[in-house]
C-alpha cells in the first residue's frame, strides 16, 4: 500500500511539472508573439536558366518567412495575406532560430548538387538583426529538411 502511494505521489508531482511546463511554454509565445518583424526568412534561389515566364512564376514564389507575431507568409499572386501557425511550429522554427543564433552549427555545412535550386535562412533576433544560418543546398541535412517542411507546409502553392 505504500509503495502505490509513493507511487500516486512521485506520479501527481510529475504532472504537475508538466503542467508548469506547458504553461509557461504558452506564457512564452505570447511575449514572444509581441515582437515585430520576421523571425525566419528562407529564400529559394533558382541557379539554372529558365524560360523568361518561368522565371518569373519562380520570382514570385521564391520566399517563405515566418513572423514573431505567429504569421507565415508565401507571397504570391493567390494570397497576400499571411497564415498563423501552430504553437508547436511556432516553438520550433523559434527554437532553430535562436539556437542557431547563439551558434551557428552550419556555418561549414556543405552540400554539391546541380539541380540548380538552393536555399538561404536567415534568421531575425528580436532587436531585428539579422543572421544568415545557411546558404547552400540542403537535402541531405535531416534539420534543416524539417525546417522547410515545417514552414512550406503553411503555403498554398
Amino acid at each position: 500500500m505504500k509503495t502505490s502511494a509513493k507511487l500516486l505521489s512521485v506520479l501527481m508531482i510529475a504532472v504537475m511539472a508538466l503542467s508548469l511546463f506547458v504553461c509557461n511554454s504558452k506564457a512564452d509565445i505570447s511575449e514572444l508573439k509581441k515582437n515585430k518583424g520576421m523571425m525566419l526568412v528562407v529564400t529559394i534561389h533558382i541557379a539554372i536558366s529558365l524560360p523568361e515566364d518561368e522565371r518569373k512564376y519562380e520570382n514570385e514564389h521564391n520566399e517563405l518567412s515566418l513572423a514573431y507575431d505567429g504569421t507565415a507568409y508565401n507571397p504570391n499572386h493567390m494570397r497576400e495575406k499571411g497564415v498563423g501557425v501552430t504553437d508547436k511550429d511556432y516553438l520550433k522554427i523559434y527554437n532553430f532560430c535562436k539556437k542557431n543564433i547563439e551558434k551557428n552549427k552550419f556555418a561549414d555545412y556543405k552540400e554539391y548538387y546541380e539541380d540548380g535550386v538552393y536555399y538561404t535562412f536567415t534568421c531575425y533576433d528580436t532587436e531585428g538583426n539579422a543572421h544568415e544560418i545557411y546558404e547552400g543546398y540542403c537535402y541531405k541535412n535531416k534539420e534543416l529538411q524539417d525546417i522547410m517542411h515545417t514552414i512550406s507546409k503553411y503555403s498554398i502553392d
